[in-house]
């Protein structure tokens, strides 16, 4: 397998290290290995499969049908494709790597099929560690500067953001088939620089944004809510909106997080033990077991972002539920509809609630409360808020103004 189960050439391993080692025997035997594979197979790599499938589909078609109005919804619409990629992908490439394929006459052939696929997974891995950490980015932006977001963080420029990860990964794909061309295990150093430039280094430094990040976001979302219970006011629904976005952010990168960490640490101990590597032969297998390992995790992860979209997004929700409604609900919910609407279709109820044809003026224009707040304090509003955040200090302004305004 390559990159992500079986790089085709590690950073550090030289050809002339293999002759010291030609009789050792391996860490973890050849028999071990392809017992793990065996049950790792129908326990997670097929039930993974499945519900990614599924999952991810569901969020795709969500999302399409939510619109992109919103950023958010470009950004997990994206990420789910990512997702669906990496499950497809996955079960491929252990299918064709499975040890009842080894004796057979086309094993080679069927192994070097998952070594081809094993280049495109890693691809679909850095593009979901790049859209987390850029969706863990978005919503700290918009905590921090949350009155300049909107000029910050663009529709456009989002979109852009978005256009740039997916080109990136296209290209990356491009060049790894590309540029050394079949057979691809014939360009170890080629595929080595490749694959530590454009999927190891990338892939760490998303990880620890998203967990800096992730960080942030669970402290600030904390004081929120105790700067809330202090003020014992009710919040509004566009607090509670954003905080269960908050909320959904935090569990995916929590995921994230978590699922991605043994593949992150195998990176950094090859940093610093070169050892560590395919052309060893007493650590070899024992490698390719913490890899199968690592992609057990980033599979789960693949598969199971739906459920926190369903619990946390209300949107979300309704957008399944009105998609995935069985036409008989659907035709049963219209049919009584039409029942309720003729029983009380009378000429009393078209004079009580019948409309005049044609279209109101559009009369003045509302004065906004933002506006309003500016033209009471002078100031902009982004200064009151800093005031407003000691109450004291505001109490005292709003008592000084009100003053001024009864004395004139």
């Amino acid at each position: 397998m390559n990159g992500t189960l079986e790089p085709t050439g590690s950073p550090l391993g030289a050809g002339n290290e293999t002759a010291p080692w030609a009789n050792v025997t391996p860490l973890m035997s050849l028999a071990a290995i392809n017992t793990f594979l065996q049950i790792e197979f129908f326990t997670n790599i097929l039930s993974t499969f499945l519900l990614g499938s599924f999952t991810n589909t569901a969020n795709i078609l969500v999302y399409s049908k939510m619109g992109f109005s919103e950023s958010s919804n470009v950004n997990f619409l994206v990420l789910s494709v990512f997702d669906f990629f990496y499950c497809i992908i996955q079960f491929g490439m252990r299918a064709f790597y499975h040890p009842a394929f080894q004796g057979q006459k086309n094993g080679p052939l069927l192994m070097y099929i998952s070594h081809c696929l094993s280049l495109a997974q890693t691809v679909v891995v850095c593009g979901s560690a790049m859209m987390t950490a850029l969706i863990a980015v978005e919503r700290c932006v918009c905590v921090l500067f949350p009155l300049k977001v909107k000029t910050l963080l663009s529709p456009r420029r989002s979109l852009c953001l978005t256009l740039v990860v997916i080109g990136y990964h296209v290209a990356f794909v491009i060049l790894l088939y590309a540029d050394p061309g079949p057979p691809y295990d014939a360009h170890p150093q080629k595929m080595t620089f490749y694959y530590i430039s454009l999927y190891v280094i990338p892939t760490t430094i998303c990880y620890f944004i998203v967990l800096f990040s992730t960080i942030f976001l669970i402290l600030k979302l904390r004081k929120n809510q105790q700067w809330r219970r202090k003020a014992a006011t009710q919040s509004s629904k566009n607090s509670s909106k954003e905080d269960k976005l908050v909320k959904t952010i935090i569990a995916i990168c929590t995921i994230f997080i978590i699922c991605s960490f043994p593949n992150v640490s195998i990176f950094l101990t090859q940093m610093f033990y070169p050892a560590l590597n395919y052309r060893n032969p007493y650590l070899n297998t024992f490698l390719l077991f913490l890899f199968g390992v690592a992609m057990d995790f980033q599979a789960v992860s693949s598969s199971i972002n739906f459920f926190f979209y369903y619990r946390m997004g209300s949107k979300f929700n309704k957008t399944f539920s009105l998609l995935y409604c069985s036409k008989s609900r659907a035709n049963k919910k219209s049919v009584g509809r039409d029942s309720t609407t003729s029983k009380h279709s009378s000429l009393q109820k078209k004079i009580v609630e019948g409309m005049v044809e044609g279209t109101r003026g559009r009369g003045r224009r509302r004065i906004s409360w933002v506006k309003d707040v500016e033209d009471l304090t002078g100031m902009k509003i982004n200064e009151c808020c800093e005031i407003a955040l000691e109450r004291e200090r505001w109490k005292t302004m709003a008592s000084n103004l009100w003053k001024e305004k009864n004395s004139d």
